[in-house]
């Protein structure tokens, strides 16, 4: 893609709450540069929300260790300085952990380090975490590694600490339809979504690396739930922001009919920021 910044048609496509710095080891850019390419835009919110790291920096091979955080709150502290007529909040994409409690999610990132939000994600398997299963690239074909992905989503969505549910059906591979059991698993994300009326992510990144998500039957799922959709750039580089895969996303929500509520979500993160 290129590395030149587009501007989108609407202002709802302007609000992007998905953003990756050099900060996770797999991207490049610094909050900086992604505000640069917003200068062109009127009335716009980015928000940035690198992988999270974590005290025993764990999954470290493609996240940020736990002494960049200040860092990278810092760098984000800088953007704001130099692009005051944004609105630019600060958060993190995070897997849930059980074994670190509610508690730590709510006291460290949120509390200790005033993250504006959290963007709940599972990359790795529930069942072996320490094998370190990355359900984006790894074979999918294993029904053991498909169930500890369903599992781990729903403890993510119960756990009460994100603000949306990142890329669920990335893990899909490029052939989700030879799974019988993958539907159901999909739906019962779908059922906790609502229970805890979570907004689900329509994410660009499947058209930007030609995967098989967005996944339609996983949206006319959402569709029929009537659940909340946020769509979202996942840039890793600051071409990526508004992009012809972010441009494509946003065609096929109009195309489905799903409700985005990017404006919405974003109001209810900028008025809990102004707060004293």
């Amino acid at each position: 893609m290129s590395s030149e910044c587009s501007v989108p048609s609407s202002f709802w496509e302007t609000i992007n709450l998905h953003t990756h710095t050099y900060h996770c080891r797999h991207a490049t850019g610094t909050p900086s540069d992604y505000c640069a390419c917003l200068t062109p835009i009127t009335a716009q919110v980015i928000g940035f929300s690198d992988h999270a790291p974590f005290p025993d920096d764990r999954y470290h091979n493609s996240r940020m260790f736990w002494g960049d955080l200040e860092s990278y709150l810092w760098e984000i502290g800088q953007a704001k300085k130099e692009f005051p007529q944004l609105r630019i909040l600060s958060g993190l994409e995070v897997e849930w952990r059980p074994e670190m409690g509610r508690d730590f999610y709510l006291n460290e990132y949120l509390g200790r380090y005033h993250l504006d939000y959290l963007i709940g994600s599972a990359h790795f398997s529930a069942f072996e975490p320490e094998r370190r299963h990355l359900f984006c690239y790894y074979d999918t074909s294993h029904a053991q590694i498909r169930r500890g992905f369903v599992d781990q989503t729903l403890d993510t969505i119960a756990s009460g600490v994100f603000s949306c549910l990142a890329h669920t059906d990335a893990y899909l591979g490029n052939h989700p339809e030879k799974y019988p059991d993958i539907e159901s698993g999909l739906r019962e994300i779908v059922q906790a979504a609502r229970e805890y009326d979570l907004p689900l992510e329509l994410n660009a990144n499947g058209k930007r690396t030609h995967r098989s998500y967005p996944y339609k039957p996983f949206w006319d799922m959402v569709r029929e739930a009537k659940l909340r959709v946020v769509i979202a750039s996942d840039a890793h580089h600051p071409g990526e922001l508004y992009d012809e895969a972010l441009a494509a996303t946003v065609q096929l929500a109009r195309d489905w009919e799903l409700p985005i509520c990017n404006g919405e979500l974003a109001d209810q993160l900028l008025a809990a920021a102004d707060r004293p």
